[in-house]
């Protein structure tokens, strides 16, 4: 059983954003690092905010990629980041 747990958070802006973010995830997976990202688990009808709550609480840690389009993200109430980032402000 894998005892680290680690959400990646990112802006979907890019496909070389998503593709990093992949990358990471499969990286550290492979090297016994528990991912929770959403491109391995999210789904058409997946409930995204319950995913996020959820991948936040129970992971030890947060690996935020952090770009232009991140921070812009971060204070616009409207997406995933704004809703990820508010609710780690709320759990540190």
């Amino acid at each position: 059983m894998k005892s680290i747990n680690v959400f990646i958070s990112y802006a979907w802006e890019s496909k070389e954003i998503e593709k990093f973010a992949q990358w990471l995830g499969f990286f550290l997976d492979k090297y016994g690092i528990s991912i929770k990202l959403d491109k391995f688990e999210v789904y058409p009808g997946s409930n995204l905010q319950k995913y996020m709550r959820d991948g936040l609480n129970k992971s030890k840690y947060v690996l935020c990629i952090v770009t232009d389009a991140y921070k812009a993200k971060m204070v616009d109430p409207d997406t995933g980041v704004y809703t990820e980032t508010q609710h780690i402000e709320q759990m540190a």
